[in-house]
């Protein structure tokens, strides 16, 4: 889904975290020279220090996510780009849609412009997909990288950084652009 974006100037930085499924042939098959494999032994957690291994070596402005269980839809770039740019902030997100283990697609409606829902947010949990995020890579810079050191929903920690710490943080656009798909550990 990320090679066939109508946004066609991005690279894509794939991190095997120490993938034994094929992942390496797989990427191997394709010839776009947009394509940077990054093939590393597993990392603590969920790899997050793997992350920022490629994260280090992106050269683009904007940082976005593409989950390897989740679907950009082909606008997803383009319109997370005209996003920030128009609103210059520096972090924001589409509407969700979660798509069930028994293939219920649920919209979420997340809006963090709303006090009592932010404040949720910073707080209590996140409900905003990682595929579902695009941010400045000044952002992160400023902020520091993915958080290494924590077992679980390192994303929420970083995009609490960045909205709490990073002026012009954080905008919001309504329309759905990344199908993410709940894991079936979860069910």
């Amino acid at each position: 889904s990320v090679l066939q974006q109508s946004e066609p100037d991005f690279e894509l930085l794939i991190v095997a975290d120490g993938c034994t499924d094929g992942t390496r042939d797989i990427v191997a098959s394709f010839t776009d020279p947009r394509i940077q494999f990054f093939d590393l032994r597993k990392a603590p957690y969920f790899g997050y220090a793997n992350r920022n291994v490629a994260l280090r070596k992106a050269r683009g402005r904007l940082v976005a996510y593409a989950m390897h269980d989740d679907l950009m839809l082909p606008d997803h770039l383009a319109l997370m780009g005209d996003m920030l740019e128009q609103s210059e902030a520096s972090w924001g997100y589409s509407r969700p849609l979660w798509v069930s283990t028994d293939g219920i697609i649920v919209p979420f409606c997340t809006n963090l412009d709303l006090s009592d829902e932010l404040q949720s947010f910073l707080g209590q949990g996140n409900s905003i997909p990682t595929g579902c995020v695009v941010h400045s890579r000044a952002a992160l810079e400023q902020v520091g990288y993915w958080p290494e050191n924590v077992p679980s929903a390192a994303d929420w920690a970083l995009w609490r950084r960045i909205i709490t710490n990073v002026a012009g943080s954080a905008a919001h656009l309504r329309k759905p652009t990344n199908l993410h798909f709940s894991a079936s550990w979860k069910q």
